[in-house]
């Protein structure tokens, strides 16, 4: 399958030369710290910008621009070495899952929460779900400010995933075994 990955072209360059290195994920996201992949162009080439305007932020070089990878993936089947988590909709199981990612670990320890429903651990090398919409920031930030920990479920019932169409499923690396299933990449010109 063709997946794409929307970064700065200088990221880009270097994923293409020296691979994908998984300690430069970021670590509150929806299927916790990986590689993200998307089945949508337009998707990627808006995280791409997105990326790169943000770059821009905190770097003068004008040199500095929105690079789209494409990259030919084979997804694993029968291979009892990898831990796969596909979830088929967006249901309860699913919000909570991207809520606690987001959270982190320090929310779940301080508020005494006994789950295993996050892959803050990386515990499955692949996640394909669908991507949550833009306000989950918003929904995580205020039940992380909330004093009572009773009304948890409410929030995370808040969580939607995106209905921009441009959005789609994303499938989320999280180890070198996972990333072995890639076959090919090149930067979209």
């Amino acid at each position: 399958m063709i997946l794409y990955h929307g970064t700065d072209n200088i990221s880009a360059e270097s994923i293409i030369k020296n691979g994908i290195d998984l300690k430069y994920g970021k670590k509150y996201v929806d299927n916790g710290p990986g590689f993200y992949l998307t089945q949508k162009l337009e998707f990627a080439v808006r995280r791409a910008q997105m990326t790169t305007d943000t770059l821009k932020q905190f770097h003068s070089a004008q040199s500095i621009y929105p690079a789209v990878l494409e990259i030919e993936f084979k997804l694993p089947k029968n291979d009892k070495d990898i831990i796969i988590k596909e979830f088929a909709e967006s249901g309860y199981d699913w919000k909570e899952f991207v809520f606690y990612n987001r959270a982190g670990y320090e929310f779940i320890q301080e508020n005494n929460i006994n789950t295993n429903n996050h892959n803050l651990d990386c515990k499955f090398d692949i996640v394909i779900d669908e991507t949550a919409d833009a306000g989950i920031n918003n929904i995580v930030s205020a039940a992380k400010n909330e004093e009572n920990i009773e009304f948890l479920a409410a929030y995370i019932d808040l969580i939607k995933k995106s209905t921009k169409e441009y959005w789609g499923k994303q499938i989320s690396l999280h180890s070198d075994k996972a990333c072995s299933y890639i076959n090919s990449m090149k930067i979209l010109s």
